[in-house]
């Protein structure tokens, strides 16, 4: 509905199941340098199948391929199913928010989440990856630990707090993530208009800049080339030979 509404004007569809069908496979977005756009209804014949799948039980696909499919199998994609699973308040609007990042973004986040878990079971410490989702004013922060949710919970929020003020963001999510299967374990939603504040200047003046997922990924292989040869178990925790599972 967001997208929708967004281009009122610019859409020409002889029906709304057209361009909700455009949207699942494609992503609904359109650059300013467009004015108008006329969408057939051939572009539909996906959308009626997962339809007649969902209503009348017949074999097919419940679920167009596109922006709901391509990315299942990576941890971005995993953690908007859990959402989807549960729709907890606190985190129903990142997963419409994650629904809108761009495939880069995707899998560069997926590639941190995944390498942080595996060194939170490797060492059994907390870790924490934020990201920055795109111009909309607002980001992600991702704990990976087993503490105990008072324990946690107050750890995150507090985090998301601070990394909020810093990136004067109006908006800030958290969720903390268990580092074994990257299941979602709770999640919170601050949302506030940002404000300078010279004690929050002072609480934040050592936590640095937002890191960049590709240094990430680098300072892991960096590290366990130095440290563990190709026939070795991963550091990771993964139980496979590190030729084949990081150094890869």
């Amino acid at each position: 509905m967001d997208r929708r509404t967004a281009y009122t004007g610019k859409l020409t569809a002889s029906h709304e199941l057209t361009i909700l069908s455009y949207h699942l496979k494609r992503n609904l977005w359109l650059d300013d340098e467009h004015d108008a756009i006329l969408l057939e209804d051939d572009i539909s014949a996906d959308l009626d199948i997962a339809m007649l799948v969902r209503r009348e039980g017949i074999s097919g696909k419940g679920t167009p391929d596109g922006i709901l499919t391509r990315f299942g199998a990576t941890a971005l994609g995993r953690m908007v199913s859990a959402i989807e699973a549960r729709p907890d308040p606190a985190t129903i609007d990142l997963g419409f928010l994650l629904l809108t990042l761009g495939e880069d973004t995707v899998l560069e986040a997926s590639t941190g989440i995944d390498i942080l878990a595996k060194k939170s079971i490797a060492d059994g410490k907390n870790h924490d990856l934020t990201v920055g989702l795109g111009k909309s004013g607002t980001g992600l922060t991702i704990h990976f630990n087993d503490f105990p949710v008072e324990v946690a919970g107050p750890a995150l929020q507090q985090h998301c707090h601070a990394r909020k003020y810093t990136e004067h963001a109006r908006t800030w999510f958290g969720v903390c993530v268990r580092p074994v299967d990257q299941k979602l374990r709770f999640g919170i939603n601050l949302e506030f208009p940002w404000e300078q504040n010279d004690s929050m200047d002072s609480l934040t003046k050592s936590l640095g800049k937002q890191g960049k997922l590709t240094v990430l990924r680098q300072q892991h292989t960096d590290d366990a080339r130095g440290k563990v040869g190709r026939n070795n178990p991963c550091p990771c925790g993964s139980g496979k030979k590190f030729k084949k599972c990081c150094l890869a």
